[in-house]
């Protein structure tokens, strides 16, 4: 025959080669029956196949060899070892699979004429197949192109996948994915995955679920079927299909596509729409995704969200808009803004547009009235027009929004400094995530009075930092609270009441008006919280204006961040012929606790629910020598365990302070409040034996602190205030007050009320409780900004009396018997009555020309400037006053000197107005008025 391939040269048996052409005519080539086994798998003899590949000729097989002792070839079968054209020879081969659990490479090579053929043959460890994860959502929208997708994934080991299908063909069919094949090779050291989708027959589950009368979401079940060439019977993975109605975007707001929003010159406003998937509260949709949002015009701003926004069925969300009228002349703009969701088709992309009206805000003819608290802030507002009064809503996230958590959360500081930032809920919500605690601040109120600055990042800008003052981060909470009210009220605040607690200090104080100032608001009136309280508890009980001609009130005040009591004596006079009450409010003394407060009580709460979880841990693994709880990042050196410590103490904190609400609201229930918990759970990060378990889960019902856990702790801190509450009492002559009123949310706790009766009892004593302990403040505290004749009651502050105090001890620092100490000259919870508190500064020396007098504040008790050794931390410097100013342009006006003589006969007398304003007064001999020191600087 001729070669195949020149044609020319005809080719003999014996021939390998074409002369012509060298084209190759004898070839040959080896499989085997299997070419892989497990480890420790039986031995097994299986076939090693020569096969002749060419076209003509005979190839002297002239060796085979296996390059592992576990291969034993049986060479009987080569007693001819001529392999001829269109032949193949068989021969035995005996494996013997190795017992390492390791992967095992062997060679079979077969020698030639030629040259060498070989094949390869390979023990691996028993496959480790990883379960399928077949938990799916689909919407029932008809989409016959939807696929679901999956995969069959091994982590170790070789196996090979001859066949995929499922158990409800009716519905669910297998397609492979990527042009894949069967038989398709698994191996954990290249080809780990096998992907496939599942193509889903909407229009069977669509008439089934009518069929049957069934709402969604309904969940479909099937098995994924898979056939393993090594693995015998096939097996069967279980997926499930959530069909739910697909997503529907509704914008409650959206009138033809419109919004209107009116908005003010100079001013910028919040507009908040509402995002709704489906009609209110329905149910078996799918979540919408809101992608992202685009605006066309610069003066509307989207507030920065996390996107993606995820809405639940009948749920909604809150998406923030900033109109900015900075730029704007009078008049209406329209912007056009476009929602991009995750909805198919020509249905990603909602459309619609904002139409503002841009006029002049008009001054509002009354006064807000600002109750700025540790854990939570509130405020109402006063029409002097009207004689209204009403709350204001400033938290739009909160089911309550009158009342706003004390939280806010930096977004970013853009390039004209103006600060992206939100209060409130949302605000709070995210504090409790450790990677937040860098752009979210609480409890800034406690840090008001320090000068050290507090570092933030912001959420959308981790590499801009800043460091701003505890007065200046106050600042944009009240910002926050004035816009909205604003919003509410159409009218721009220029006139503010704020309330702060009894034991405040003067330099707290002075920062609180501070961040008012810095808000733009000039006219501030400061009131007492207890005080608050006290008036709108007053104006709301005709009760007690008939029954008491006169009576002692006293408010125990149980904040977030301060214990505050307050005693007043009230007098009632009745007009009959104008049918009007007077009553006449005077404040006698207060005192308080300024490092007791709602948020202490929740650390308490968190400390038992700390230790009870570490019985429980114990308890679980009793056969550890270590379990612990990682919850004090200070005692850790490594990085890592910082890290799960500060996740953990959030985490507990959270749930802490769920349990010390729950404990507030549910006084009839005691220690059966805890059923509430019976289905609820969370996760904390455990050491056990020093290795790390991410997901330890505790039943809340079995850690929750139990009333009587509670009150072991909080019972010696609140029996110290009712122990000054009796020495208030007793200071002003009476063993126990008629009326105790209850304010602040942490009051609401069980023990409360049970230790205030025990030590007043009634009915000489009655216990009163407003019917909001937080805004009961606000409301009380407008009475005093308005300006309308009143009707049915007045209340007008005694002729003698007053509604202010001092907050703090006022005084200098002398030398006493060699040793310095803090002399006072004005006690805490002095009424301060008229326009101002006066009295005489003594323990000063003579007074000079260039004297410095350093006015000390005192928030404690002691005396002592120094505690084992330390700065007492209770006594700092208020006020540094210097007299050398005012004397010069008295001098110069008069032309006359003032001798050292006539200074050192002089006689300092301080002043402090109910505002709390600390002045200082020279009336020295020769000058007939009083000249006032300048306050030179404010101490740290």
């Amino acid at each position: 025959m001729l070669c195949p391939n020149c044609q020319k040269w005809e080719i003999l048996e014996v021939d390998l080669y074409c002369s012509w052409c060298r084209f190759k005519v004898a070839d040959f080539d080896l499989s085997l029956e299997k070419n892989h086994f497990y480890v420790g798998d039986p031995s097994e003899t299986i076939n090693l196949m020569i096969r002749h590949t060419g076209a003509v000729g005979s190839i002297h097989l002239e060796q085979l060899a296996a390059d592992q002792p576990w291969l034993q070839i049986d060479l009987r079968e080569l007693a001819d070892p001529v392999l001829r054209s269109g032949r193949s020879i068989t021969v035995p081969v005996n494996v013997e699979p190795p017992y390492s659990d390791d992967y095992h490479d062997a060679e079979i090579s077969v020698t030639s004429a030629i040259g060498v053929r070989a094949v390869r043959l390979q023990v691996v460890p028993t496959p480790v197949i990883l379960p399928f994860q077949g938990d799916y959502v689909i919407h029932l929208d008809r989409d016959s192109d939807r696929l679901l997708t999956g995969q069959v994934e091994i982590a170790r080991g070789v196996v090979t996948v001859e066949g995929l299908s499922t158990t409800v063909s009716e519905w669910a069919e297998v397609e492979l994915l990527d042009g894949a094949q069967f038989p398709y090779r698994l191996d954990a050291r290249s080809s780990r995955r096998l992907g496939f989708a599942l193509r889903i027959n909407e229009e069977f589950l669509i008439d089934d679920i009518q069929r049957n009368h069934r709402e969604p979401p309904v969940e479909y079940s099937g098995n994924l079927v898979i056939s393993y060439a090594e693995l015998h019977p096939p097996r069967q993975e279980p997926f499930y299909i959530n069909a739910y109605l697909p997503p529907e975007l509704v914008i409650p707001d959206e009138v033809g596509e419109k919004i209107k929003v009116e908005v003010f010159l100079g001013k910028k406003s919040d507009l908040v729409l509402s995002l709704q998937n489906g009609e209110e509260g329905e149910r078996g949709r799918a979540e919408l995704q809101v992608t992202g949002v685009e605006v066309d015009a610069p003066w509307l701003r989207p507030v920065a969200a996390a996107y993606p926004l995820t809405i639940a069925s009948g749920r909604s969300q809150s998406l923030t808009f900033a109109v900015v009228a900075d730029e704007l002349e009078e008049g209406e703009y329209v912007a056009r803004v476009v929602i991009r969701t995750d909805l198919p088709g020509t249905h990603r992309e909602k459309v619609l547009y904002v139409e503002a009206a841009v006029g002049k805000m008009e001054d509002f003819n009354g006064a807000l009235a600002i109750d700025f608290g540790t854990t939570n802030s509130c405020c109402a507002a006063l029409n002097d027009a009207d004689a209204t009064k009403e709350l204001i809503k400033i938290d739009p996230n909160s089911e309550r929004p009158t009342t706003a958590p004390s939280a806010i959360l930096y977004r970013n500081l853009l390039d004209d400094n103006r600060k992206d930032f939100e209060i409130g809920n949302f605000a709070l919500e995210y504090s409790t995530r450790p990677e937040a605690a860098a752009y979210t601040v609480v409890q800034v109120k406690r840090r008001l009075g320090q000068s050290e600055p507090i570092p933030i990042s912001f959420q959308n800008n981790p590499a801009k930092r800043v460091r701003w003052l505890p007065r200046e981060i106050t600042a944009d909470i009240i910002r926050r609270i004035i816009e909205r009210a604003e919003e509410q009220l159409r009218k721009r605040i220029t006139r503010c009441t704020i309330s702060h607690p009894s034991r405040f200090s003067v330099k707290q104080i002075d920062d609180l008006k501070a961040a008012l100032v810095q808000c733009g608001i000039l006219q501030i009136e400061l009131v007492h919280e207890p005080i608050g309280a006290a008036l709108d508890f007053i104006l709301k009980k005709k009760a007690v204006w008939e029954s008491f001609k006169e009576y002692y009130l006293m408010v125990f005040d149980f904040g977030g961040g301060t214990t505050d009591i307050t005693l007043l004596h009230v007098k009632n006079y009745y007009n009959a012929d104008h049918d009007l009450y007077t009553v006449r409010p005077k404040v006698l003394g207060a005192n308080g606790n300024s490092y007791l407060g709602g948020e202490d009580v929740t650390d308490m709460v968190m400390e038992i629910m700390l230790k009870k979880c570490n019985q429980v841990l114990s308890g679980l693994y009793a056969d550890a020598t270590n379990t612990a709880i990682p919850f004090d990042g200070t005692s850790f050196n490594d990085p890592r365990r910082k890290g799960i410590a500060s996740v953990n103490r959030f985490e507990l904190r959270r749930i802490a302070e769920r349990c010390k609400i729950a404990l507030s609201n549910a006084q009839e229930l005691g220690d059966r409040y805890t059923e509430d918990f019976k289905n609820e759970s969370f996760l904390l990060t455990v050491m056990i034996d020093g290795a790390v378990k991410p997901s330890q889960t505790f039943r809340l019902q079995e850690v929750a602190p139990l009333n009587d856990e509670l009150n072991e702790r909080l019972r010696p801190k609140l029996e110290e205030i009712i122990e000054m509450m009796k020495r208030l009492a007793g200071n002003n002559g009476i063993a126990a007050p008629e009326i105790i009123l209850l304010s602040g949310k942490s009051s609401a706790l069980p023990l409360v009320k049970t230790l205030i009766e025990e030590h007043f009892p009634p009915p000489k004593t009655e216990i009163h409780t407003p019917e909001d302990l937080k805004e009961c403040v606000v409301q009380g505290a407008c009475l005093l900004s308005s300006r309308d004749p009143d009707s049915k009651v007045s209340i007008r502050p005694d002729r003698n009396g007053s509604l202010s105090a001092t907050t703090s001890g006022l005084g200098i620092r002398v030398n006493e018997m060699g040793k310095s100490v803090f002399k006072e000259f004005i006690e805490a919870g002095v009424p301060i009555v008229g326009e101002a508190l006066r009295g005489p500064v003594k323990g000063l020396g003579p007074l000079e020309r260039r004297k410095c007098i350093r006015i000390l504040e005192n928030t404690g008790v002691t005396r002592e400037l120094k505690i084992d050794g330390k700065e007492n931390p209770n006594i700092r410097e208020l006020r540094a006053f210097s007299l050398e100013h005012a004397l010069g342009e008295w001098e110069r006006q008069h032309n006359q000197t003032i001798s050292d003589e006539a200074l050192a006969e002089a006689v300092i007398k301080f002043e402090v107005t109910p505002n709390l304003v600390v002045k200082l007064i020279a009336e020295i001999p020769g000058v007939p008025d009083p000249l006032e020191f300048e306050a030179e600087a404010v101490g740290s």
